[in-house]
């Protein structure tokens, strides 16, 4: 790796990012709402005209389920994909009313149980 730089940083941090937001499919307003961040946060880290604070590193990190150095690595080998779907699929359950989120819970469950037979 070449050596941390702010400007180095923010290039690979917002490469990543724009890794995530793109296998999501999702708008960058959609994508700043899933990970709890102001649209104009979200866009500035996204384009590399921010560095982003450790901690938003973090939550991030936490919300895909990945690991803190996988944002500054040279080369991503990391497939994100099943991360992506499964932030897709919590930041649309959350939405959901108690009754839905029962029923595609009970779904879920059926099918397990069907897969594992």
């Amino acid at each position: 790796m070449e050596k941390a730089t702010d400007k180095h940083l923010k290039t690979l941090i917002g490469k990543r990012l724009t890794q995530l937001k793109k296998e999501s499919g999702k708008t960058i307003e959609q994508t700043a709402e899933d990970l709890d961040l102001d649209y104009s946060q979200y866009f500035n880290l996204l384009h590399g005209k921010r560095l982003a604070k450790l901690t938003t590193i973090v939550n991030i990190a936490n919300a895909y389920g990945l690991e803190l150095d996988w944002f500054v690595r040279e080369k991503s080998g990391l497939k994100s994909k099943d991360n992506v779907d499964a932030l897709r699929l919590l930041s649309g359950f959350r939405r959901l009313s108690a009754e839905v989120r029962d029923f595609v819970l009970r779904a879920l469950d059926a099918a397990a149980k069907k897969k594992s037979r």
